[in-house]
């Protein structure tokens, strides 16, 4: 319910409830008023009454009692007492029962009983209580009551209201109170009267605030109604404003959307699609489509592909995310094209269709194309540049090995001297250059089956301290000759890695040679070996003239060399150092390099702990 509509039925329950509890609050308080006010009535006219009647009665038993109380010599009838009055008092009796009184009684001021017609004789008013005190003064004091029983002279009733009035009594126009009267009325036929009265009127007041009270509730109710209506209706009209827009917005993002967007029924048959869709499908407008199926616009063996995958979706309530298909256009040409789908329900929960994304990958999908065939045409040429290298470096070692060894054979003049002195200066010359170029197809050959991913390790335990000092026999006397101070650490016991022996040979004498060539006379190069962590770090550590620092990712790529005037005195292939990081690779470790120019090169290399072997054992670390 909309709050609008929930604040004014509360409003209108408040209104009912508040009115209602007003309407009972106000007549049970009117009902008091009137009940007070009858009985304040009812007082007035009883006490009017009973004094009247009393004084009446008085003034005819009066002038009998002075008479009677005379022939006793009494001064007057104050001084006497009472009895000897029974021949007035059934008349007088008979008189007061005719005018609905109970009883009456005289006292005198000073509240001797001189007369009285009840049933019981009170001789005097000895208490001079407050009413007959008030009497004597000269008001008139009423008070009305309940009695279940009630004595009479000659008679007892039940359940009657009665009036009790004390009236002074003045005989002639005196000033003077000679006597009290204590009149004792019945007034239960004129109670129960007022009583009906203030009961009729109750109901006639209470009949009009309940009228008015529905008056009241019926206009507010139907005020609410028609509040209601026009709620209704306004919301009506904004619900189908905003429908409408809901649906220009739909049909805005649709048409400007490049992909194609298609919302289809249970049937599969279209109910909105956009622009790029009936492009698509050939259509010259969106309506062409709308009610249609994939039947009327691609061949049978598609649409029915189509239409089982949407059937299976709606069925199982699964979205389809990124599936590929295909549409072949009139002209031939094939639509590649990645699709969502996903069922829609109604406010119910019932699935009512479902909405579509298409989004063209038919250019995606040949430049993967592409990029396949480019990948395995690269691939291709690797192999054939592999299989040339391995074929030229068999080709080649033989004759150089042959070239190296007759040259090592005139250089040491094995058969005789060779009778001059330049033939075996040109004989040593032929041997260092056929070693050189042994060394470089070497080099390239190793690059090209790193790179190719045919090089295997011969894995087993290595001895570090084995290692080193082969290193050591290797690079010293290139040390010497460069006039280079090179420092090897002392012997390393236990210490073992996990690693191909000669590939971890080949990594060192590489680092170090390059650390001798790129250092000038008097400089110095170190080889520093750490244990850390589990960790084995190798350092090769030079004062030589330093790598500037935008130039050593050259220095790490195959044939890259850093210009410099050492590096035009050394020629070399470039190889030594990309070649010893993928070695480093290789067993899974890192090489990386600090350098600065002026300042000298350090080189480490990082194996990672499973290539330790712990210091008792043999076995891998």
């Amino acid at each position: 319910m909309p709050r609008n509509a929930f604040r004014r039925r509360w409003l209108t329950r408040t209104f009912a409830t508040v009115g209602a509890a007003i309407m009972i609050v106000s007549a049970i308080a009117l009902a008091g008023v009137i009940r007070e006010v009858s009985t304040q009535q009812l007082h007035d006219v009883a006490q009017q009454n009973s004094a009247a009647l009393g004084r009446a009665a008085a003034n005819r038993i009066w002038p009998e009692l002075q008479t009677i109380y005379s022939s006793r010599n009494a001064p007057s009838p104050r001084a006497k007492d009472s009895s000897g009055l029974e021949p007035i008092t059934g008349p007088v009796a008979s008189f007061l029962a005719e005018a609905g009184i109970l009883s009456i009684s005289m006292y005198s001021p000073t509240g001797r009983l001189l007369f009285t017609t009840g049933p019981t004789r009170q001789t005097s008013m000895a208490n001079r209580d407050a009413r007959f005190a008030n009497a004597a003064a000269g008001n008139i004091d009423s008070q009305i009551e309940f009695r279940e029983i009630v004595h009479t002279a000659d008679s007892v009733l039940h359940n009657r209201w009665l009036v009790s009035t004390f009236a002074p009594f003045r005989p002639g126009d005196g000033w003077t109170v000679d006597a009290v009267i204590e009149v004792t009325a019945d007034m239960t036929g004129l109670h129960n009267m007022a009583t009906a009265a203030a009961l009729r009127l109750l109901i006639i007041i209470s009949l009009a605030f309940a009228l008015v009270f529905a008056l009241l509730l019926a206009i507010v109710w139907r005020a609410n109604i028609r509040s209601d209506a026009h709620h209704a209706g306004h919301v009506a009209r904004v619900s189908r404003e905003a429908k409408a827009d809901a649906m220009a917005l739909i049909e805005t993002l649709m048409a400007a959307w490049p992909d194609f967007v298609y919302v289809k029924d249970t049937q599969s048959r279209f109910v909105m699609v956009n622009a790029s869709t009936a492009k698509l499908m050939g259509a010259n407008n969106v309506k062409d489509l709308i009610g249609k199926t994939d039947h009327d616009f691609f061949p049978p063996e598609i649409a029915e592909d189509f239409y089982r995958s949407e059937q299976e979706m709606l069925s199982t309530g699964r979205r389809v995310i990124g599936r590929l298909e295909h549409v072949v256009a009139p002209d031939g040409s094939t639509t590649w094209f990645s699709t969502t789908k996903m069922p829609y329900c109604d406010a119910n929960g019932q699935v009512r269709g479902f909405i579509g994304i298409g989004r063209d990958v038919t250019a995606e999908r040949e430049a993967s194309a592409h990029l396949r065939r480019a990948k395995e045409e690269a691939e291709y040429a690797n192999r054939s540049k592999s299989e040339f290298l391995a074929t030229m470096s068999h080709e080649l070692r033989t004759p150089l090995n042959a070239i190296i060894g007759f040259s090592e054979i005139i250089k040491t003049e094995a058969f005789g001297p060779t009778g001059n002195a330049t033939y075996k200066e040109y004989a040593n010359d032929i041997n260092e250059s056929g070693a050189h170029l042994l060394e470089l197809i070497n080099d390239i050959l190793d690059l090209s089956k790193v790179e190719a991913g045919s090089m295997e390790l011969s894995e087993e335990v290595v001895s570090l301290d084995s290692i080193i000092r082969a290193v050591h026999v290797l690079v010293k006397e290139r040390a010497q000759e460069a006039d280079v101070v090179l420092t090897v650490p002392g012997p390393c016991p236990g210490l073992e890695l996990y690693a191909d022996r000669r590939k971890l040979k080949q990594i060192l004498v590489n680092l170090l040679s390059n650390a001798i060539k790129f250092t000038e006379a008097g400089g110095r190069v170190e080889l520093r070996i750490e244990h850390t962590g589990g960790r084995v770090l190798m350092h090769v550590i030079d004062t030589g003239i330093g790598i500037p620092a935008d130039a050593v990712q050259k220095a790490m790529e195959p044939f890259g060399q850093v210009e410099s005037h050492l590096s035009r005195r050394h020629h070399g292939s470039g190889l030594g150092l990309p070649l010893a990081k993928r070695m480093v690779e290789l067993h899974g470790g890192e090489l990386s390099i600090e350098s600065a120019v002026g300042c000298g090169t350090t080189v480490t290399m990082s194996f990672p702990p499973e290539r330790t072997v712990p210091a008792r054992g043999t076995g891998r670390g």
